[in-house]
């Protein structure tokens, strides 16, 4: 899979998850697929790959940001 495409791992939804994201600062949302577990970095609770961070928050420069999400479809 791409770096590119919309996929996160998430530390709490299972893999196959649906999940709605969005950047409380501006109210950017976008769609991802959840891909893997992680991150395990204090209080991190996704980590988006390189295509969704940049769709989110317009590039890669801040490397790391504030989130809401939540459950589209639930993965098995």
């Amino acid at each position: 899979m791409s770096s590119r495409s919309m996929t996160t791992c998430s530390r709490y939804e299972p893999v196959g998850s649906i999940l709605r994201v969005t950047n409380p600062q501006t109210g950017k949302t976008i769609t991802v697929r959840v891909t893997g577990r992680g991150p395990y970095n204090g209080n991190r609770v996704l980590d988006l790959s390189t295509g969704s961070f940049k769709a989110l928050y317009g590039s890669l420069r801040r490397g790391h940001g504030p989130v809401r999400y939540t459950v589209v479809k639930r993965g098995r």
